[in-house]
């Protein structure tokens, strides 16, 4: 049905079994898109699972209560300067607010002081902009997204 469409909108000047291979090549290539795409999508939310995990075993008993309200898909995004890079770009939620950042930072900070393995070397990058998660408490978000 699709050939016979596309062999009427072209004209004659192509034979149909050509027609067959471009749109199964066509098909093929959309299919190995997509398949890219949920695998990065997926490695994405493997390391913000992994991350979240890391920076909920080094929680004090008074940041539990409100780590509780977040969740992994909202940790920062990730991306290599390139192939063989031994840099990465960490890019924030911009919904974030200072005193969100800070608490991430600090229990980075706590996470790294106890990590032995060695690591590409982190570097802020820019903000990456998401809509801002409901449920949060006040202090959470930048009050300049709203």
């Amino acid at each position: 049905m699709v050939v016979n469409k596309i062999s009427m909108e072209i004209g004659n000047d192509f034979d149909k079994s050509d027609i067959r291979v471009g749109v199964a090549t066509y098909r093929k290539s959309l299919r190995r898109e997509s398949t890219e795409l949920e695998t990065k999508k997926r490695v994405v939310r493997s390391r913000q699972q992994r991350l979240w995990e890391r920076r909920s075993k080094h929680l004090s008993e008074a940041e539990k209560e409100f780590w509780s309200l977040l969740n992994p898909t909202l940790m920062s995004e990730e991306e290599e300067d390139g192939e063989g890079s031994s840099t990465i770009r960490r890019r924030r939620p911009s919904w974030r607010s200072q005193d969100l950042n800070d608490l991430m930072d600090d229990l980075d900070r706590r996470v790294g002081s106890s990590s032995k393995k060695a690591r590409k070397q982190r570097v802020l990058g820019s903000p990456v902009s998401l809509p801002t998660p409901d449920g949060l408490l006040p202090w959470m978000v930048d009050v300049h997204t709203e």
